[in-house]
């Protein structure tokens, strides 16, 4: 589901292109399930009526037709139950992948300010809570609506004067609804923050559980998780009793009602007024009047919590995704690269971490670029990914501003391995295959004999060979060499390093770039290091040390 397709309000995604087809499905089960339970009611009244008359013949008559009415009700609830089923099966797939895709395509700057895990958690936890609402009490409201429409108007044809009598408790039922949702939307939008900030701290620290362990940190860690649930726990528990305290005032008003129904129907009864049949069933109807009306106040209430979740996801997919709006132009990264002046800041900061930098890399080149930590030179490569922008100056490849080129596209001409090479778990040919379309096995294999890595391959299983998380079974040296077949496997015109064999030996750093010297043909390649490398035919670039007295002003 695109961004230009997402759901513009809560109800409006129940009824989406790609699952209304089961939406309208369950709504037509629920009419006829409706029209099933409100005609048992009148079948219940002539079937006790008959008993009480002596009339054998109708009464069995009318006792299988009360049969049927349920066997109908129990098929037609079922058939129900199973589109429901299907529409969140179809919900998630469309909701979930569509906020995953517009999630990964937004500015690095955005997703750095509070951590990509914390927006994955907090789009589960939200995409959760709307397609629970959606498969239950979303879908359920209209049929709900429904059932309260034609118990009141059954009743009314019994006794108008009932249901005049029950309208006030309708009215009562309503305004307690409204004094509870405001209370419940905004516990639900506190325990929804908090439940995903602290799913992002767990994640935190078992991604890091090396660190936590190496550090004997555990009682750090479980200090400032229980501190995280604690806070969980409190919402949790005071959202639960604005729940449970707005079921009990909710179903007052339908105990008194139904009270005086009862009361009244034994009276009228022993009066002679009202036959038995027709004081059952008029119970029976108060009683069907009441359950709808108590559902939908119930939903709407329930309905703060999914409310407060899809506004949570709206306020994602209102921010401005990377690509939104950019052409397909066809194009090669071709020509000098010229840093023409470069200053940048990280977000608000008034320091520059690089200022008015400027130099040339002839097309085709083999660039160093060196200095002391801190010097701006990973930061100079995020900015050729483009993954900020310059505060001031311009980076220009062939001629032309890369603000210019189409960001996908632009991204598909570059390789990028960065300090800490990244793999997803699975085999080595979905790695390799990363950003790559349609590689046969042939070049895979073929690159990884010309990076002398195949044999290493071959001997763990070839290409099917498992990548861990990570790629955790691969020693610091083959997962470079993994990551360069992946990067040189792909049709790119410009390399980007971030001292990648920074962990790496000086004769392993030289044979690295050796490597990359001899396979890289007239791709231009721009690599940051920190230790010595002397490779024939490379330039070198000197960043300047930043000045820390500048920084503290």
């Amino acid at each position: 589901m695109s961004k230009s397709h997402f759901p513009r309000t809560l109800f409006g995604g129940i009824f989406a292109e790609p699952f209304r087809r089961y939406s309208y499905g369950i709504l037509c089960l629920e009419c006829l399930l409706v029209a099933v339970r409100c005609f048992s009611p009148l079948i219940q009244r002539f079937f006790i009526d008959a008993l009480t008359s002596g009339a054998s013949r109708a009464a069995f008559l009318l006792m299988a037709a009360t049969g049927a009415a349920l066997f109908c009700g129990f098929a037609l609830e079922s058939g129900e139950n199973f589109l429901r089923g299907k529409l969140h099966i179809a919900a998630r797939r469309h909701l979930q992948g569509g906020l995953f895709r517009h999630l990964l395509a937004l500015p690095e700057d955005f997703l750095r300010s509070r951590g990509a895990g914390y927006f994955f958690n907090r789009m589960q936890n939200d995409v959760g809570e709307v397609l629970v609402f959606w498969r239950g009490s979303g879908i359920s409201l209209f049929g709900d609506v429904l059932k309260l429409v034609i118990a009141l108007g059954t009743i009314a044809v019994f006794s108008w004067r009932c249901a005049l009598f029950a309208l006030p408790f309708l009215s009562v039922q309503a305004l307690i609804c409204f004094l509870f949702r405001g209370r419940q939307y905004e516990l639900s939008r506190h325990l929804q923050e908090c439940v995903a900030s602290e799913r992002h701290v767990m994640q935190d620290y078992l991604s890091n559980h090396t660190t936590v362990k190496t550090h004997a940190a555990l009682q750090n860690a479980s200090t400032q998780v229980e501190t995280g649930l604690s806070r969980w726990g409190e919402l949790a528990g005071r959202r639960l009793f604005n729940e449970y305290l707005f079921r009990i005032c909710l179903q007052l008003p339908i105990w008194l009602c139904t009270g005086a129904v009862a009361f009244a129907g034994v009276y009228f009864s022993l009066q002679k007024t009202w036959t038995l049949g027709e004081t059952w069933s008029l119970v029976t109807l108060t009683m069907l009047l009441f359950a709808p009306a108590r559902a939908i106040g119930n939903i709407f209430v329930q309905m703060e919590s999914a409310r407060s979740a899809w506004t949570r996801l709206t306020e994602i997919l209102r921010r401005q995704s990377e690509t939104e709006g950019e052409n397909s132009d066809s194009f090669r990264l071709t020509g000098d690269i010229v840093f023409d002046g470069v200053s940048f800041g990280y977000g608000d900061r008034a320091e520059n971490v690089l200022e008015e930098i400027s130099f040339r890399v002839p097309a085709g080149a083999l660039l160093f670029l060196r200095g002391a930590n801190g010097s701006g030179k990973s930061t100079l490569l995020a900015l050729m990914l483009r993954l900020y922008k310059a505060r001031a100056g311009q980076i220009c490849i062939g001629g032309r501003d890369i603000e210019g080129f189409p960001l996908t596209a632009y991204r598909s001409r570059i390789g990028y391995i960065g300090q800490h090479p990244e793999f997803v778990k699975g085999n080595v040919r979905s790695n390799l295959a990363l950003g790559n379309k349609f590689v046969p096995d042939e070049e895979m294999v073929a690159m990884l004999r010309k990076l002398d890595f195949w044999k290493i391959v071959a001997d763990r299983g070839g290409l099917d060979a498992e990548v861990e998380e990570n790629g955790e079974n691969f020693s610091g040296g083959e997962r470079l060499r993994l990551a360069l077949a992946r990067e040189m496997l792909r049709d790119i015109d410009l390399l980007l390093f971030d001292e990648p064999a920074a962990h790496l030996d000086q004769e392993g750093r030289e044979r690295f770039y050796r490597l990359i010297r001899d396979f890289h043909g007239r791709k231009s390649v721009l690599a940051a290091v920190h230790g010595p490398a002397e490779i024939d035919g490379a330039l070198d670039v000197y960043l300047p040390e930043r000045d820390p007295a500048k920084d503290q002003r």
